[in-house]
């Protein structure tokens, strides 16, 4: 973890370099197993008291999941959103934040906005995958070919590996410029272009595209609410109260009101009762 955390310091070539990793599975899998131990280490933080520290261990956990996007293709996608399930923990985090003084929840919330800056466009993890294909087919060429299937012949592997390439390819840049039509990398208001496009070779490769990326969004919705409740946590061990509206966050706190990337515009929220109580919706 230590090693992990001293990573953390070095700067990422932009754009970021394409991850194409030989033994992808053991990789991610070791991944997630990072991600674990630290969300152990903050479970023995917290039992402690020692909640600004726990908080810390979560927030390296989510920065891994974060990091794995840059440069990885959609398998890589998959598994950094899992990471980040791991690191935000949903039923202790909410407790474990409201043990943070004003500073440290003002702390941990730049900290995460800095972090969420970094993230690669919804865009560019579709020209990754682009980017990566060529290799991903020729390895499915080569698998079919030690296979010695008679029905993938050498002149059969000649003619499905370059159409599955060429539907794949198409659908991938559709997919991309339709998500770079998002807002400040919103999910875009539009429908999201329809793989049947692809025809059955394509979706072979392509039907998963979708609820990955909204999978991606919905993640990124998730991060911007964690975000809001420890920059409120902040507002709240300062001022004795939650406030009325998230706008007063900025620029005490926050350099911009956190987002919604599934709806567009900012993310919802109501002050509940006497001030006690935060509604984020």
């Amino acid at each position: 973890l230590d090693s992990l955390r001293a990573g953390f310091a070095h700067a990422y070539y932009e754009p970021p370099a394409r991850a194409a990793v030989d033994d992808a599975d053991h990789f991610y899998a070791h991944c997630r197993a990072l991600a674990r131990a630290l969300a152990d280490e903050a479970d023995a933080l917290a039992a402690d008291g020692k909640m600004p520290r726990a908080i810390d261990c979560q927030l390296d956990a989510l920065r891994l999941g974060l990091d794995m996007e840059r440069g990885a293709p959609i398998i890589g996608q998959m598994a950094a959103v899992a990471v980040q399930d791991i690191a935000r923990r949903k039923e202790v985090v909410a407790a474990r934040i409201e043990g943070l003084d004003a500073p440290a929840a003002t702390e941990a919330a730049r900290r995460l906005a800095t972090m969420l800056a970094a993230e690669p466009p919804p865009a560019d993890v579709l020209r990754v995958e682009r980017e990566l294909l060529a290799p991903k087919m020729r390895h499915m060429e080569r698998v079919a070919r030690e296979a010695g299937n008679a029905a993938l012949t050498d002149d059969g592997v000649n003619l499905i590996v370059p159409l599955v390439r060429r539907f794949y390819n198409h659908y991938l840049d559709a997919l991309a410029a339709w998500a770079a039509t998002g807002k400040h990398g919103d999910m875009p208001a539009t429908r999201m272009p329809d793989e049947s496009r692809l025809g059955m070779a394509g979706r072979l490769m392509g039907d998963m595209l979708p609820s990955v990326m909204r999978d991606r969004w919905r993640h990124r919705a998730a991060n911007e609410r964690l975000l809001a409740a420890l920059a409120l946590q902040a507002w709240r061990a300062e001022h004795g109260h939650f406030p009325d509206t998230l706008n007063v966050l900025v620029p005490e706190i926050l350099d911009e009101v956190p987002r919604d990337p599934m709806r567009g515009g900012t993310i919802g929220y109501r002050r509940e009762g006497d001030g006690d109580v935060l509604g984020l919706v």
